[in-house]
């Protein structure tokens, strides 16, 4: 689980400096800014955005069960890979604007969630 634990935080990180990357060196300069001016992001980079902060909304539900399953000895480690494995790939469809396929990935990681937690519910 402490695997798991850490490749979500790499995938923060990675989601946090995605918007940076997808901005491209011709934004180098605003991005090396205190950015009071804005850019206008490209829809990739916009989506990427709001990918980050989605990802944002569910990983404190994720990693306090997460710590709460290595604090308890429960296994939960198939619905916490199924739950990071739905959350990269949310990340590259939300990126690539593939819409449908995004609800599907993200219903399942909220699936992935409640399998999490269904452990601590019953006892």
């Amino acid at each position: 689980m402490i695997t798991l634990i850490l490749l979500s935080a790499l995938l923060l990180v990675v989601q946090l400096i995605l918007p940076a990357l997808l901005m491209g060196p011709q934004h180098l300069g605003y991005l090396l800014s205190s950015r009071e001016k804005s850019v206008e992001p490209s829809a990739a980079v916009g989506r990427s955005m709001r990918a980050s902060k989605n990802y944002q909304e569910t990983y404190p539900v994720f990693l306090a069960l997460a710590l709460l399953s290595v604090t308890l000895e429960v296994n939960i480690e198939q619905a916490a890979s199924t739950w990071l494995i739905c959350r990269v790939m949310f990340l590259v469809v939300y990126v690539l604007g593939i819409n449908y396929v995004r609800t599907l990935v993200w219903f399942g990681s909220i699936i992935s969630l409640v399998y999490m937690a269904l452990p601590f519910i019953k006892g």
